[in-house]
């Protein structure tokens, strides 16, 4: 008996061409993450990673290439068993730092294998849908109506609408935009099945398709020499521009000084280190200091002078992102619409964590690609 445990096994082998990793990976690009849990690297540079069910996985070989299932019939190289070639078993993200997480519907939809082409246009809703399927069923709802190009808003109906009638009982409102409306934000291709597989040896395996492209135009040197462009906005004339920018550097060097003082030019329309400055409204999210500190040395900063009302806003909290972050703070400017400039002091406070599949740069990538790209 596995006692609940069922282990999602990536074996890489470069010899066969096998990597689970990369598969896994591919699969979370069109589908989602499956949630973090406790991780081993095995003797041969794959990955055994850890989830617990009250149901029993059977082991199943080749549910995708290069990933196998150890469950009920199956085992697993205990920690910290030495590889005949050499490398031994070890935790890369072990009990203690990570819980064995519970399944949830992302694991469930990967351990269930490739394909069953719910995102067709021709996918059909059952009449009831019993708890434990209605995730699983309204987002492939989701991927059929996506296929078949209508519009996020007709789609949120339509889902709404099938959840109260066929879903037994119903999600509510807060899981359905928790679990099933994130699915709209997947990439979903409208022109054909977003994921196939094909048997090979008597194995199932993925099979990548090209994606819908979109036209790439070239620029000739000259003709982006003079062209109407719009100029680049400087807030602090040739050092601070619209657009994303980061201050690194040792610990208790002045950073927060610095960037508290850069606030209170910008507001005033005063110099900055001897740059002009454009005036705006600053919102300045101080993370690591108590608003008593804060208070403290924005007094030190203005020695006496007088700062203008409704310019220099201050966070002393923050949801992280992917939890609120980006919401609050769209709902924030929107409000305030001279605010020009957000200091976010220090990043790592409101950053969210790496996925499993992802290196540092890949994550750190992927995070400031979405703060760039906020409206």
């Amino acid at each position: 008996m596995s006692g609940g445990l069922v282990v999602i096994d990536l074996d890489i082998d470069e010899e066969k061409g096998k990597n689970g990793f990369e598969v896994l990976k591919e699969w979370q690009q069109e589908h989602k993450e499956l949630p973090e849990t406790c991780q081993s690297i095995t003797g041969r540079g794959g990955y055994h990673l850890f989830y617990k069910d009250s149901a029993h996985w059977k082991s199943q070989a080749g549910l995708y290439e290069g990933v196998d299932i150890r469950g009920e019939g199956g085992y697993i190289v205990a920690l910290p068993s030495l590889h005949k070639n050499g490398r031994r078993y070890e935790w890369e993200q072990e009990p203690g730092e990570y819980d064995i997480t519970p399944v949830d519907d992302a694991v469930i939809e990967f351990l269930a294998g490739p394909p069953k082409d719910l995102a067709r246009p021709g996918f059909q809703m059952p009449e009831a849908i019993p708890e434990g399927q209605r995730v699983t069923a309204l987002v492939a709802m989701i991927g059929s109506s996506k296929a078949k190009g209508l519009s996020d808003a007709a789609i949120r109906a339509a889902v709404t609408a099938e959840n109260a009638s066929r879903c037994v009982p119903p999600l509510t409102d807060e899981e359905l935009e928790k679990e099933v409306f994130p699915a709209l934000e997947r990439g979903w291709q409208t022109t054909a099945p977003y994921y196939k597989a094909v048997v090979d040896n008597g194995r199932v395996r993925p099979v990548k398709e090209n994606k819908l492209r979109k036209k790439v135009q070239s620029t000739d040197a000259n003709d982006l020499l003079i062209a109407d462009l719009p100029p680049i906005l400087f807030l602090v004339e040739g050092m601070v521009s619209q657009g994303l920018g980061g201050l690194s550097a040792k610990s208790k060097l002045g950073k927060s000084w610095l960037a508290l003082q850069l606030a209170v030019a910008l507001v005033s329309g005063n110099r900055f280190l001897g740059f002009t400055t454009k005036a705006c409204g600053v919102l300045y999210i101080d993370l690591e200091n108590a608003p008593s500190l804060t208070q403290d040395r924005l007094r030190k900063i203005l020695d006496g002078r007088d700062i203008p009302s409704n310019r220099l806003y201050f966070w002393h909290d923050a949801n992280p992102m992917g939890e609120g972050f980006e919401d609050d703070l769209i709902i924030f400017l929107n409000e305030h619409p001279n605010v020009k400039l957000v200091i976010i002091d220090v990043f790592q406070k409101v950053k969210k964590g790496k996925k499993q599949t992802q290196t540092d740069y890949e994550a750190d990538y992927e995070i400031l690609t979405a703060l760039k790209q906020m409206p």
